[in-house]
């Protein structure tokens, strides 16, 4: 991949991007050292547990950062059929976005005022909470958003009709409590946008830049095909 191509680069950046996001995601999920979202029991976990903790904050903030990059590329490939909802899911999404990073910055404040559950920390966390409660609901949006990207390239004709079920379901699973379902979540967004990555991987960059035709997938286009004299 040459970094001078620049339809080839920031394909293949993208669909990179895609892929990255949800394995940074899985990774914070995986490494936290606490299920529980009490601020109590999450100070105690970072006092006991601080490189665990600060890892995951880290993967989360590196997923916020390539939040922008992921809503981008998702967006950018409809054209036509599904243009509308790409929009609109393009716009939550980098709001969404937002909320993902103030996340794993939250968690580094965690690990900072760490003292054992008590006192002072738990304090300012509560009163953190207080004052940005609008951070949680950008944290929802992404997904939502997400999920809408994945039904606008689905009625685009770029990926298969099963990618909108399984990106339903990752939207619900970020409403179902247990650690199980946060990991269940991030594999099927992994499943799901896993494949519309694959789908950027394969195109041309002429129809990375302008659009593939109307039924991209490579077996509805050799059906389509017009037959040249």
């Amino acid at each position: 991949m040459s970094i001078t191509n620049a339809s080839a680069f920031r394909r293949r950046a993208s669909a990179t991007a895609i892929v990255a996001f949800f394995c940074l995601l899985l990774a914070s999920t995986l490494l936290e050292p606490t299920d529980s979202h009490a601020n109590s029991d999450q100070l105690r976990a970072a006092a006991a547990h601080p490189g665990a903790m600060q890892a995951s904050a880290w993967c989360q903030i590196l997923a916020g950062m390539l939040a922008p990059v992921v809503v981008i590329a998702l967006m950018h490939i409809v054209r036509g059929r599904g243009v509308v909802l790409a929009h609109v899911g393009g716009i939550l999404g980098i709001l969404g976005s937002v909320g993902g990073t103030m996340i794993g910055v939250h968690g580094l404040f965690i690990v900072a005022l760490a003292d054992n559950g008590g006192g002072a920390g738990n304090a300012v966390l509560t009163r953190l909470d207080q004052i940005a409660p609008a951070i949680i609901v950008l944290f929802f949006a992404l997904p939502v958003a997400l999920t809408l990207l994945a039904v606008a390239d689905v009625r685009a004709g770029l990926v298969p009709r099963w990618v909108i079920p399984v990106a339903v379901l990752f939207v619900l699973a970020d409403f179902v409590p247990g650690p199980a379902a946060g990991i269940v979540q991030l594999l099927l967004g992994l499943a799901a946008f896993g494949r519309i990555a694959y789908r950027i991987l394969g195109m041309s960059d002429a129809e990375w830049d302008s659009g593939p035709a109307v039924g991209a997938l490579p077996s509805a286009r050799l059906a389509t095909a017009p037959t040249v004299a």
